[in-house]
């Protein structure tokens, strides 16, 4: 809630043919180069976003929670380091986009008041998400990330159509987020219930606060999240052994707050 060998190959070739000189004849003049303006002006045009929409910046701290309610235990735990961006476009909000990535390599548990319990649980729970200090880079590259792409938001009102809360310049909207959520590196397609909070003014809000606060499932087996050991290997009649200490399902909270791009 991130070239390929032939063509670096023609590159290569293609510079090398250029560099001899041709025999007999002047070589030919060099381009003229773009201007540092120029470019700059071509980069801002590339990454312009479509008339009416508006980037906002994820703060890179928030609360998502997640909570294993099993029969025999209930497994509470955290992090709080986020990135992304949401592009809201306040005349349509269904055409508000975004990405939301949650950095579950610092997830920790909660789940037991003595913090040495809580220490080995959430080892356990790294070695679970392929996230174990042996595990290879590489691997944990791809595992260290949770990732939310919002394509869609369900709600047609435009932003200007809300009247603020009494008091306030708060305008609050319900509405559903879907979209591609990738967790351990397998990608489900994902509704989320949120209720989004815009401050300002309707054409420009200041600041968006995006929760999620009914929660929404998760499924371990879904995700491949299995009993592992501090390599990633899967650990044969682990889950016997935990029995009803675990369950398949996770539910998790999220509060975000996203500022406007300067």
């Amino acid at each position: 809630m991130t070239g390929s060998t032939p063509l670096s190959a023609v590159l290569a070739v293609t510079a090398l043919a250029l560099s001899l000189p041709a025999c007999g004849k002047k070589a030919p003049p060099e381009p003229a180069r773009p201007s540092a303006s120029a470019l700059a002006s071509a980069a801002a045009s590339a990454s312009a976003l479509p008339d009416g929409k508006r980037r906002y910046l994820l703060d890179d701290t928030a609360d998502v929670k997640f909570t294993i309610d099993a029969p025999l235990e209930k497994i509470t735990g955290e992090t709080h380091r986020v990135r992304g961006s949401v592009d809201v476009d306040v005349r349509d909000l269904t055409k508000t986009t975004g990405v939301v990535e949650v950095n579950v390599m610092e997830l920790f548990t909660t789940t037991f008041a003595e913090e040495e319990k809580n220490h080995t649980q959430t080892e356990h729970a790294h070695n679970w998400l392929e996230l174990g200090a042996s595990v290879p880079p590489e691997r944990r590259d791809v595992t260290r990330w949770a990732k939310f792409v919002v394509t869609k938001v369900g709600t047609s009102t435009a932003l200007a159509d809300i009247q603020p809360l009494p008091g306030t310049d708060m305008r609050a909207v319900g509405a559903t987020a879907t979209g591609d959520f990738t967790l351990h590196g397998v990608t489900v397609k994902k509704s989320i219930m949120v209720n989004v909070n815009f401050s300002g003014p309707p054409d420009a809000p200041t600041k968006i606060d995006i929760i999620a606060t009914q929660g929404f499932p998760l499924s371990l087996v879904e995700h491949d999240i299995k009993p592992r050991d501090a390599l990633g290997a899967f650990v044969a009649g682990a889950l016997a052994k935990v029995g009803k200490k675990i369950d398949d399902k996770v539910r998790v909270t999220v509060s975000l707050t996203a500022n406007p791009k300067k």
